[in-house]
């Protein structure tokens, strides 16, 4: 099944956030939709309040004027308790007994002297109820009017009772100027918490955004050893105590599992390939030992017969020495003889040393040899194996005309073998593959191959060890473990 990989705007570091804000742009809507349903039921409560209170102060206050027909001083109060409330709509109409405007607090819209027929008929159904005694009567309108307004009406009566006059005001039922600023600010305030939510829900996921960075990290650059135990995730992510950090720990432990388990893999492979080389190895083994048996039987018969002069017997003594060590490098793969190894003896290096010769001779190799016995005893087998196999591989990889070295060091902990050649060179990379066993070498000839030569080593607690030192061009370092027991002698 193929995963389709998300669009980049739609990762959980950008949808949370959109989503923060979507709750609070409809949060912040609810609020300002209750608030206005709020605002306008308590602006109709003042308005009739205030409206009523107005009409009752001015229908006592112009009865003298009003008997007097006294137009400037009903004007005055009518201008007065127009512009009183700043909320207020500002617009007073006083009509007299003869149905005329007597004054208004807006006289170029209404002059003195015009009919109640000019007024809207809203405004004149109310003088009429108020001339009947039904004061103060209140109604909506909108006619004339940018906004809806509240208006007003009571009866102006004298102290006989008789009704001299209708007042009239107009209360507005929106937002003043003054209110709509205030509502602004508000709304701007609301805007402010909005971004800084969001602002928080992007550092809420930036946690989750870390997470998946070291994932596609791991994905783009394979699960290495380092990479096994935390894989880049960062401590603060372990340290936390809640889903996201269970969510960290969850992933390391996952990826710790799958760097064991990919241990385990290759420590089952590298068991099949030393069974592998166990099956071949016994298959052979029957082959060369009886071979080997009859020519080391031939020796013993030739010096039994005598006649030997110095030199021939030191040939054959060679021949011995070459032929016991194949068997005992053919029971050492085999398992069978360990307990039979022999120190490393003086002779075994110059035995090691004639066998190179020749082959490097032939292959017009140059042979450096500063091989010093060490003074701790070692396994011989396994010793001349390793040197012998590094060896072969470092005159191939010369070639024609090339140099070889083989020099050694004696610490008190380890005997360390360096062979060193001038020709092709080996990488660190390409030696941990040969070594590690993930990587043959076909085009050329490489002995036992530095794969078993590395099990031989390590099976004897050494180290094979890949060294940049000029001027070679590649050079491998045997580390041999000494173990502090009895000295043997030069």
């Amino acid at each position: 099944m193929a995963v389709v990989a998300a669009r980049p705007w739609a990762t959980l570091r950008w949808l949370i956030p959109l989503a923060m804000l979507g709750v609070a742009l409809a949060g912040g809507a609810v609020v300002v939709a209750v608030t206005f349903a709020v605002l306008e039921q308590t602006l109709r409560g003042n308005a009739e309040q205030e409206s009523s209170r107005l009409v009752h102060t001015l229908s006592l206050a112009l009865v003298e004027p009003v008997l007097r027909r006294d137009v400037w001083q009903v004007y005055q109060l009518v201008r007065a308790a127009s512009t009183a409330s700043p909320d207020a709509s500002g617009e007073v109409v006083v009509i007299d007994e003869d149905d005329r405007v007597l004054a208004a607090s807006q006289p170029l819209r209404l002059p003195v002297g015009s009919h109640v027929s000019a007024l809207p008929r809203d405004w004149q159904a109310l003088v009429r109820a108020a001339q009947v005694g039904q004061s103060p009567r209140t109604s909506t309108t909108t006619a004339d009017r940018a906004s809806p307004a509240l208006i007003t009406a009571a009866a102006i009566r004298s102290e006989e009772g008789t009704v001299i006059g209708v007042v009239l005001a107009a209360h507005a039922l929106g937002l003043s100027a003054r209110q709509q600023m205030l509502l602004l600010q508000q709304l701007g305030l609301i805007g402010v918490a909005t971004l800084l939510i969001v602002a928080l829900g992007r550092r809420l996921v930036q946690p989750i955004g870390s997470l998946r960075d070291s994932m596609a990290r791991v994905e783009a650059e394979g699960l290495s050893a380092r990479g096994a135990d935390h894989a880049d995730v960062p401590d603060v992510l372990l340290q936390r105590r809640d889903e996201v950090g269970d969510l960290a720990r969850a992933y390391v432990a996952m990826l710790r599992q799958i760097g064991h388990q990919r241990l385990l893999e290759r420590q089952v492979l590298e068991a099949e390939r030393l069974a592998r080389v166990g099956q071949i190895a016994a298959t052979l083994a029957h082959e060369v030992n009886n071979p080997i048996g009859g020519l080391l039987a031939a020796l013993d018969n030739r010096r039994l017969r005598g006649g030997i002069d110095a030199q021939s017997e030191r040939t054959l003594d060679v021949i011995e020495r070459g032929l016991r060590h194949i068997a005992q490098t053919v029971s050492a793969v085999l398992n069978e003889a360990r307990a039979g190894h022999h120190a490393l003896q003086a002779d075994d290096l110059r035995d090691l040393r004639v066998l190179l010769e020749p082959f490097a001779q032939r292959s017009g190799i140059t042979l450096d040899w500063r091989v010093i016995r060490p003074a701790a005893e070692l396994p011989a087998v396994p010793v001349r194996q390793v040197l012998l196999n590094l060896s072969i591989n470092a005159i191939h990889a010369a070639g024609f005309g090339g140099k070889v070295a083989l020099w050694s060091q004696e610490t008190d902990t380890a005997w360390r073998v360096s062979v060193a050649n001038s020709g092709q060179a080996l990488s660190a990379a390409d030696f941990d593959a040969l070594v590690g066993g993930r990587q043959w070498q076909t085009d050329v000839r490489v002995g036992l191959g530095l794969w078993v030569s590395a099990r031989l080593v390590a099976d004897i607690g050494g180290q094979l060890r890949w060294v940049a030192q000029a001027p070679w061009a590649t050079v491998i370092e045997v580390v041999f473990p000494l173990v502090p027991i009895a000295r043997a002698g030069g």
